[in-house]
């Protein structure tokens, strides 16, 4: 029995060498995991503003059934404001517009870009507590600006928590991409373009965030959406970058790089995905 037992071969551990090896292979194991969660994170954030886009999109849509065409993204210019109006709201005095949005505590000059989905999505807001609450417009054909009252409910379902005013201390809303919402960030912008001619459309510089641009057709030689409307926003990074063409990614009209880096993740209601998904 002795020799027997003697005669076995002693259990041997792992050498250092075996340990490196097995150590090595867990944390590239762990970093494939790491990047691929990573990846995956970042794809659901891009989907969910997708998404979000998608339903403002819809809601847009819906809007010109109920009042008769698209409306205007800034509210500086008088004149297509007054026009929108008068065919949206054919019983209102649209003489009285400016007037009316400053009895309802809304300064028109402040209603631009990043802005006018609020506005027109979500009619007057009312601040309630520590936050906003988009009222709709006035159930009354003659005074939609009035304050109170029977209400038409807003056309979009704005999140109380990502609405917050923005530089112009006005209202605007923010994607739900892990960026608080406030004036250091980019909400969502809304842009109608002109009529189809090569020139500058509509850009907003918001300094260390990029320049929010109405982006030009370079297949067909006019703006993206020419007909109906642009919706974009900044992305993960929140920058809107400095691009205003698309997808090729060339020199646009104004001389400008379409897809410097902070534009490649730029999200729109014309792309699925990212700007850099569409690049050819």
């Amino acid at each position: 029995m002795d020799a027997n037992v003697t005669g076995r071969r002693p259990h041997r551990g792992f050498t250092l060498i075996e340990m490196l090896a097995v150590i090595v292979i867990i944390g590239i194991l762990a970093s494939l995991i790491t990047v691929a969660a990573l990846n995956a994170i970042k794809k659901a954030k891009i989907t969910r503003i997708n998404l979000e886009i998608d339903q403002m999109d819809m809601a847009l849509k819906e809007y010109k059934n109920q009042y008769g065409g698209y409306p205007p993204e800034n509210l500086q210019d008088e004149a297509a404001v007054r026009r929108h109006l008068a065919r949206a709201f054919p019983r209102y005095n649209a003489n009285n517009w400016m007037d009316d949005l400053a009895a309802a505590d809304v300064d028109p000059s402040k209603i631009k870009a990043g802005n006018a989905l609020v506005f027109w999505l979500g009619g007057i807001p009312e601040q309630r507590g520590d936050g906003w609450v988009p009222t709709g417009f006035s159930a009354n054909p003659r005074m939609p600006f009035a304050t109170g009252g029977s209400r038409k409910k807003p056309l979009f379902d704005f999140r109380p928590e990502r609405l917050a005013l923005d530089e112009n201390d006005a209202l605007a809303y923010y994607p739900d991409a892990g960026v608080d919402a406030g004036p250091e960030a980019c909400a969502y912008h809304y842009f109608r373009p002109p009529a189809p001619a090569p020139f500058y459309g509509a850009q907003y510089d918001l300094g260390d965030r990029g320049i929010a641009s109405l982006y030009w057709d370079t297949r067909t030689n006019e703006w993206v959406n020419q007909d109906t409307f642009q919706i974009i926003c900044a992305g993960l990074d929140n920058n809107f970058g400095s691009g205003n063409t698309f997808p090729s990614g060339e020199a646009g009209t104004a001389g400008i790089t379409a897809y410097a880096t902070e534009s490649f993740d730029n999200i729109t209601n014309f792309a699925n995905g990212t700007l850099e998904d569409e690049v050819p």
